[in-house]
């Protein structure tokens, strides 16, 4: 017969479990709820009733997990990333200040440090690892190697797939040209010249262009560039044939210098976009039904390919074209309020219409108050404000936003626009 007493000691076991858990979790526990959890006074103060139905409720999951088994409690949870302990969600935009670098710190012990000036999107956070977009800038990559690691950076038609490793990566969308530079481990980069994946181990330096259609590798020294693809002229400057520098023999296929791409006109302008050649994308469009014909019969998906291709080859009145079809054709979903977003950024970084940037802006956040931009959304909407000359509408934001978030990477311009 279960008395009090032997209910009690088994609470006081339960809590003891659960207070050993609580120690292991509370720094990433309070970064995700944004709750502080402290373990052992605390603990030892609830009464014997929250004991009692504690002890409860763990039978209660014992018994039933013993039916169903334990999986279905204790499924993996994904990774959590932090910046300045407070929690980054997916879809979040991270920009580090232009005199200060912004690490990002994952729950498994990678952390990926933003270079003073640099965006980055966290696209996705999985149980083994996570998925960031990287508009702009350098990164400093550090990537805890354990079983099933599997980090992705998107840089533009760049992939680098990590699973544990260091190395300094930069992307300029401008130029389309990547730099990335290896100091442990091995990373595998694909995209536009470079084919098929390649393979880059400690010690090697690569330096790719898709719009150049060119790569380079070094290695100790030495350098090895890939020839421009089939009927395209060397540049001055530049050698028309793989060079004779030393490589490994050992080395697998996929690692060789030289990369067959598919002729132009084999491709859909959607495969030409993904593959970074944005001008042969959009002449593909206009020779064949029109970019506004294609905007009218476009998916979603291929419409913000539209939007982002045009953007990229500095084309924003395209780019905004296929954003405002694609609010029209979809109205009320997330994606036109994403497209909203979009359209302010246009607006701000390519046309310097900041009061037209701050529409946009605002209209992302009427339509979505608890979306996962509006941390980014209030702070280039302060910006944009301020750079308008409306300055006490910017202060108005810049109050909201300390209030909501005290330190985020828009802090110091709000405090300075606040005199703090």
């Amino acid at each position: 017969m279960t008395t009090p007493e032997s209910l009690e000691r088994l609470g006081r076991r339960v809590a003891s479990v659960q207070d050993g858990w609580l120690e292991r979790a509370a720094p990433i526990e309070a970064a995700r709820d944004g709750f502080l959890l402290r373990a052992g006074a605390a603990s030892r103060g609830r009464s014997v009733l929250w004991l009692a139905v504690a002890a409860v409720a763990v039978g209660a999951v014992l018994g039933v997990g013993s039916i169903i088994g334990p999986r279905a409690f204790w499924s993996p949870r994904p990774v959590l990333a932090l910046v300045h302990t407070q929690p980054a969600t997916p879809n979040s935009w991270i920009q580090s200040e232009p005199a200060e670098r912004l690490p990002i710190d994952f729950s498994d012990g990678s952390r990926i440090t933003l270079e003073p000036g640099s965006r980055v999107r966290i696209a996705e956070l999985r149980a083994n690892g996570a998925t960031l977009a990287v508009e702009a800038g350098s990164l400093d990559v550090s990537v805890k190697h354990q079983q099933k690691t599997d980090y992705r950076l998107s840089l533009g038609p760049f992939l680098v797939r990590v699973t544990g490793t260091r190395f300094n990566v930069s992307f300029s969308p401008d130029r389309d040209l990547l730099r990335l530079t290896m100091r442990e481990g091995t990373v595998v980069v694909s995209g536009c010249a470079l084919g098929d994946p390649r393979p880059l181990r400690a010690g090697e330096s690569l330096t790719a262009s898709c719009r150049d259609n060119h790569f380079e590798i070094s290695r100790c020294g030495q350098t090895a560039s890939a020839a421009p693809a089939a009927g395209q002229a060397a540049t001055p400057g530049e050698q028309s044939t793989t060079p004779t520098a030393p490589i490994d023999a050992t080395r697998d296929s996929a690692t060789r210098l030289s990369a067959r791409t598919p002729r132009a006109e084999e491709l859909s302008w959607q495969a030409l976009a993904r593959a970074g050649k944005f001008d042969k994308a959009l002449a593909s469009v206009d020779g064949a039904s029109g970019f506004s014909a294609e905007c009218e019969r476009a998916s979603g998906d291929d419409l913000a390919l539209l939007a982002d291709m045009a953007r990229l080859n500095s084309r924003p009145q395209q780019a905004i074209y296929a954003l405002t079809a694609l609010r029209r054709r979809f109205p009320g979903s997330q994606r036109a309020s994403l497209a909203a977003f979009n359209i302010a950024r246009v607006h701000f970084d390519q046309r310097g219409a900041y009061d037209e940037a701050a529409r946009w802006f605002r209209t992302y956040l009427r339509e979505q108050p608890g979306g996962a931009l509006v941390r980014e959304a209030q702070g280039r909407l302060m910006e944009a404000l301020y750079r308008a000359g409306d300055r006490d509408s910017a202060q108005r934001v810049a109050e909201s936003y300390l209030n909501a978030n005290p330190t985020g990477p828009y802090a110091r311009f709000a405090r300075s626009l606040l005199g703090r």
